[in-house]
């Protein structure tokens, strides 16, 4: 996207937050929303007259489940008809054994070490308190994200981005879960044409004053939270709401799961709650922890409300799959 498209954009979410606000408009302001119009029609068109560049190459094999080929099942897991979004197939996990059934496809040596990748999913819960799990897995490494699922969700999309490892071998994609699950449409894309074709969409909606958050900010100021390694995310209810375990050797160690500040400012401001350097939009949700859990105390309770909002924001935009995760914490909690 070019650059004067993004600034447009930027400016049209400040001038829409401080109407939201309650902010007066001044003459100069109203001169600059009328500049901006013209700023947007002019790049929006130029835009959009040009198709894109890039066209998103799936790395996978039947990926919507139209027949039981490509993909290996393991443990209660079964391809059936009539299952998915759109009335064809689909897979079903029957989570009678919990993270023990999954639906694998290997991919092969098709990704080039270092590059990051993202894989989308659809998945709808049979059954209350079930948590779906999308990852890949290769010699050595098996980073996978975990989110808890309700049957009321309906479906919902779930993405999972890495980065691929320098190692020689197989990889592959690997669903899998508690509870009931039903799994649909599973794709692996290279991450920065995905956030290309994102970015493009993310115009039209921003001028229309859609919400769209890039990450999430949770003020922890005044618990007890605590860094660590594989924090988690959870409800009033008990249930998980982001979970990273076994992230990637990168993420887990160069990057963390997620990243922490010990002011509100510097935690919405964080790099790592942009798109990407090819879209340098940072646009946070921010919610307060209602409390934490575990020993040590490093996962946060987010009010139900909020989970709620969370939820619905990753399906638009799933930055959860993508660790753009912040939180804000006392500044020697811990210690």
């Amino acid at each position: 996207m070019r650059w004067g498209v993004l600034r447009a954009v930027t400016l049209v979410w400040i001038i829409l937050v401080a109407s939201a606000a309650g902010f007066a408009r001044s003459p100069l302001s109203e001169a600059g929303e009328l500049l901006l119009e013209s700023s947007l029609e002019s790049s929006l068109e130029s835009s959009l007259e040009s198709p894109l560049e890039l066209q998103l190459d799936n790395e996978l094999r039947n990926s919507g489940f139209e027949e039981p080929t490509f993909w290996i099942t393991k443990g209660d897991a079964r391809i059936e008809a009539a299952l998915g979004r759109g009335g064809t197939g689909g897979v079903r996990l029957f989570g009678e054994r919990e993270y023990q059934s999954e639906v694998v496809q290997t991919v092969g040596p098709r990704l080039v070490p270092g590059r990051r990748y993202t894989v989308t999913a659809w998945v709808r819960a049979t059954t209350e308190d079930a948590i779906a799990v999308i990852g890949v897995r290769w010699d050595g490494g098996h980073p996978r994200v975990f989110r808890g699922v309700s049957p009321k969700d309906g479906w919902s999309k779930i993405e999972f981005r890495f980065v691929a490892p320098s190692v020689d071998g197989w990889r592959q994609v690997v669903l899998s879960g508690a509870g009931g699950l039903i799994w649909d449409d599973v794709n692996l894309y290279e991450a920065q044409s995905l956030e290309e074709r994102l970015a493009e969409t993310w115009e039209e909606r921003l001028t229309g004053g859609a919400p769209v958050y890039t990450g999430l900010v949770v003020n922890a100021k005044g618990t007890r939270l605590e860094r660590g390694m594989n924090p988690k995310i959870y409800d009033e209810n008990g249930q998980l709401v982001f979970a990273g375990i076994g992230a990637g050797e990168r993420q887990l160690y160069t990057e963390g799961i997620v990243a922490y500040a010990t002011e509100l400012a510097s935690g919405t401001a964080h790099p790592r709650l942009e798109v990407s350097e090819v879209f340098p939009l940072r646009l946070p949700l921010v919610v307060d922890a209602q409390g934490t859990r575990g020993l040590p105390r490093v996962d946060v309770v987010v009010g139900n409300v909020d989970a709620e909002r969370i939820r619905a924001a990753v399906q638009e935009y799933d930055f959860l799959g993508r660790f753009a995760i912040v939180f804000v914490l006392e500044p020697f909690s811990g210690l």
